[in-house]
């Protein structure tokens, strides 16, 4: 009984509140991330011991996850082993990551109609990181939000979240949980909005290359809706997104400030502007991991080898004393881990969760097409944030990410009834 309510109550909970507290606390999203792994444990020991709990055909499913999980943690180990170093961050990291197996195991026991009540959560969320965006604002007199100076996160990556809980809470529009539909759905529309509005104020760039690909995802979720609607909504998307890009002076000033020190950067190429910058992190990476194309430089070798390309002229001074990190998840792993920790470790991260989510965009059940929708946003969205941002520099990110895709995997997975886990029915 302690097992099932649990399940049924807690664990849905604990997820819950991980959107709003992973914005303000630090440490919220790895104790959550801990308590779901402690849950897991007892839920081993407990199905051990009442047989009726096993889940009858769950490897067939589930085994190129556990495979691919298995190549994260070897993707890691193989580095570290090759240069005879321990990372007990990175390792954690890797294990974080590959969590996902057992969390979604966990999570399968619990009722669906239970389980998708997460979205009041990400709603919070997005609300919580609106605020946080538009408070300091009216106090600085609309300058960008330093928002490292009061949550875990810098401008960047504060904002590119702020947009993905935007986009999961317009998404969650084809879940409905209460009596009051419409009232549910205007509701997530405003939600979704405010934190939408609050990402334009963040004045990050990048997010905006993430935007064409969350409106992709949600013209496939929308499968059932006539293609003329679906296209008219894009096109309303899009002339909304170019308004508001055409109003927002800072972030015109932003985005011309880009293009100028690009083209500063092709000329004088050791400039210490935030483009150009982000270009001598790549060339380093990139000489980083011809060193060595296997398993790259190692994870103590980044910075001495940062100085030593200083040296040669491919970073500036400044660039090797200060960054410790690319700027670019890809190019970080493929620095410290080489072609195998990429391959094997990065991508599949990315890529495996997300091939379940895209097998499930075309499923006769919307709710089953919603969680697949939202698990493809996150997977995506992570992907791309990447590419301009080291989204997984804290543990607390790869906690986050690891509970959300494993939350929606669970939801795609097809029950033998509308509500309750394949367990359930034993």
């Amino acid at each position: 009984m302690f097992l099932r309510i649990s399940w049924a109550a807690i664990l849905p909970l604990l997820i819950a509140v991980s959107p709003p507290l992973l914005m303000t606390v630090s440490s919220a999203a790895s104790v959550i991330f801990y308590t779901l792994m402690v849950a897991c444990i007892v839920g081993l020991a407990g199905m051990a011991c009442a047989p009726s709990w096993r889940m009858p055909g769950f490897w067939d499913t589930w085994k190129p996850l556990g495979v691919g999980m298995a190549l994260v943690l070897l993707s890691v180990l193989s580095s570290q082993l090759y240069h005879g170093q321990f990372s007990g961050a990175g390792l954690e990291r890797a294990i974080r990551a590959a969590a996902m197996l057992p969390m979604t195991w966990l999570l399968l026991y619990s009722r669906p109609g239970t389980l998708r009540h997460i979205q009041w959560g990400l709603m919070a969320g997005a609300l919580t990181a609106a605020w946080l965006l538009f408070f300091p604002q009216s106090v600085v007199g609309g300058s960008r939000p330093n928002t490292a100076a009061y949550t875990p996160y810098n401008a960047v990556t504060f904002g590119n979240l702020t947009l993905l809980f935007a986009i999961l809470v317009w998404l969650s529009i084809g879940w409905r949980l209460t009596r009051w539909t419409r009232t549910e759905a205007a509701l997530k529309l405003v939600v979704g909005a405010l934190a939408f509005a609050g990402f334009v104020s963040s004045e990050t760039r990048s997010g905006w290359l993430a935007i064409p690909v969350f409106l992709l995802i949600g013209v496939c979720a929308y499968n059932r809706v006539p293609w003329s609607r679906r296209l008219a909504a894009v096109g309303v998307a899009v002339a909304l997104g170019c308004g508001v890009i055409a109003a927002n002076d800072a972030l015109n000033d932003r985005v011309e400030a880009g293009v100028k020190q690009w083209q500063e950067c092709q000329v004088h190429g050791l400039t210490n502007t935030s483009v150009c910058i982000r270009l001598q992190l790549a060339r380093a990476a990139l000489e980083m991991w011809k060193t060595s194309p296997a398993f790259g430089v190692g994870e103590a070798g980044f910075e001495p080898t940062l100085a030593g390309l200083q040296k040669r002229g491919v970073v500036s001074a400044a660039v090797a004393k200060t960054y410790g990190e690319t700027h670019n998840d890809m190019l970080y792993v493929l620095a410290l881990y080489g072609s195998v920790g990429l391959l094997c470790g990065l991508l599949v991260i990315y890529l495996l969760p997300a091939w379940y989510f895209a097998r499930r965009l075309g499923h006769s059940d919307r709710a089953i097409r919603t969680a697949a929708a939202m698990g493809l946003s996150i997977c995506l969205g992570f992907a791309i944030f990447g590419l301009t941002e080291l989204m997984f520099r804290g543990m607390r990110t790869v906690s986050f990410y690891a509970i959300w895709v494993s939350v929606m995997l669970a939801l795609t997975y097809p029950r033998r009834n509308g509500e309750a886990a394949p367990a359930a029915d034993a």
